[in-house]
């Protein structure tokens, strides 16, 4: 989690095809993307969504602008990482 402006752009940190885009209750507006090494990278709290299901991402592409939290009001970004079904440190998890 992260704390930033309203409206910032969300980044992609890895390339890979958007496998969802759209609500999920607590978290905005989120983009996950699978890249062909099989990590699953998440994007969330965003506002709006720049890419849509189905869309071949490349590292450095703007996917979204960040929201603001449902429960304080903050502008918040969520960015985590799985592979296999299993929670990676997102620090650890390949970028290009």
């Amino acid at each position: 989690m992260f704390q930033t402006k309203r409206g910032a752009s969300v980044q992609a940190v890895a390339s890979g095809t958007v496998v969802s885009a759209g609500p999920s209750r607590g978290f905005g507006q989120v983009v996950f993307v699978q890249s062909k090494s099989g990590f699953v990278y998440v994007y969330g709290g965003n506002e709006s969504l720049l890419v849509k299901t189905g869309d071949s991402i490349a590292p450095g592409k703007t996917i979204a602008t960040v929201g603001v939290d449902s429960k304080d009001g903050n502008p918040t970004a969520y960015f985590f990482v799985f592979r296999n079904g299993q929670p990676v440190d997102p620090s650890l998890a390949p970028r290009e």
